[in-house]
């Protein structure tokens, strides 16, 4: 089974918690509220979970499909703070060890026979304690991988939320909306909005009369405004002579494919 993407539109995309989009790589959160027909990822409140998009409840933690915003990313983020934890302290005590037991080592050699075997002891220590820094050294690495990839699986989350959100609002958006949807601070929902905005053209800025900002989902906008004033739309054949308007998800597949059909011409270069 497949759908668009939550973001992008581009379809198909695999089915499935945390699956990867193709054609602008964000990872999938979500499932179609019944409420506001999103497919907005859900986020816990009070043991409850409700649509990150219209706010209407969709039920119980046990029984919803697909992963809560809030909890997207949590397993990540802890796993890699202890592995970092523990890689920090590999590497401490293994530099102390190397230095104590390597110091003791050479200070005993050629002290006689005991003490050279002692030595020797000291020493193996001290190596164990560089193998120890190393190993240390690739947890803290591993682990802020680790933290980066829950990073990145809560913005995407965060992003298809904020996606489902606007389109809910008619394409219009306050750092206060998001904020207040998604339960995180106004300066983070600021700057995943200014960060959305600056990536491409989808979304735009506004800044009204009394000085706030608005964020605009520009395609949400325009489909909004076709189908209110009547003006006309893409329409597809049916086969039997007739058309019908193309929906989002076919004006987003045609998109893609003229992006796709130019990159492969650049890379074919002139015939």
């Amino acid at each position: 089974m497949s759908h668009a993407c939550y973001v992008c539109n581009f379809e198909p995309v695999p089915d499935g918690d945390g699956a990867e989009c193709p054609h602008c790589h964000r990872l999938q959160y979500g499932s179609v509220c019944a409420r506001c027909g999103q497919p907005a990822p859900t986020i816990v409140r009070s043991f409850r979970v409700y649509c990150t998009a219209c706010g209407s409840e969709r039920g119980p933690l046990a029984l919803v499909d697909g992963k809560p915003i809030n909890l997207i990313g949590t397993t990540s983020r802890l796993g890699g703070k202890v592995a970092r934890w523990l890689g920090w302290f590999a590497i401490v005590g293994g530099i102390l060890a190397a230095l104590v037991f390597g110091g003791i080592g050479f200070s005993l050699l050629g002290a006689g026979a005991f003490a050279t075997i002692i030595a020797w002891l000291a020493m193996g220590a001290g190596l164990a304690g560089v193998i120890a820094a190393g190993a240390g050294t690739a947890m803290v690495l591993g682990g802020r991988r680790l933290g980066e990839h829950g990073d990145k699986a809560l913005d995407h989350a965060r992003e298809s939320a904020i996606q489902a959100l606007a389109a809910n609002r008619g394409g219009l958006l306050t750092a206060t909306d998001v904020s207040t949807a998604l339960n995180i601070q106004h300066s983070d929902a600021d700057a995943i909005l200014t960060r959305m905005a600056k990536e491409g053209t989808r979304v735009g800025v506004e800044v009204d009369a009394q000085g706030v900002v608005n964020y605009v989902f520009k395609e949400v906008r325009a489909l909004r405004a076709a189908n209110s004033s009547g003006v006309r739309v893409d329409t597809a054949s049916t086969g039997d002579g007739t058309t019908t308007p193309k929906t989002p998800e076919e004006n987003a597949k045609e998109k893609v494919d003229r992006e796709f059909d130019q990159m492969r011409r650049l890379r074919q270069g002139p015939s």
